[in-house]
C-alpha cells in the first residue's frame, strides 16, 4: 500500500505548493502502483497528477497524465 502513502504525500506537497516535490511524489506513486500491477490505482495516480499539472497551468502535461489514466 506505500503507493496510496505516497500519493497522499503527493497531494499534500500540492496544497503546500512545493511543486518539485508533488511531481517526484506523483511519478513515484505511479511507479509502485505498477510495480504492485494495481493498473485501477496506477490510474488513479495518473489523473490526479494530470489535475496537478493542471492546477499549475500546465495543459500539455497534464493532457499526458489524463490520457494514461483513461489507458487503464
Amino acid at each position: 500500500f506505500k503507493h496510496k502513502f505516497v500519493l497522499i504525500e503527493a497531494e499534500l506537497a500540492k496544497t503546500n505548493k512545493e511543486i518539485d516535490k508533488a511531481t517526484n511524489l506523483y511519478d513515484e506513486a505511479i511507479k509502485l502502483a505498477k510495480q504492485s500491477h494495481l493498473e485501477h490505482e496506477q490510474a488513479i495516480a495518473f489523473e490526479l497528477a494530470g489535475k496537478f499539472w493542471l492546477s499549475i497551468n500546465r495543459p500539455i502535461c497534464a493532457r499526458a497524465y489524463i490520457n494514461e489514466a483513461y489507458v487503464y
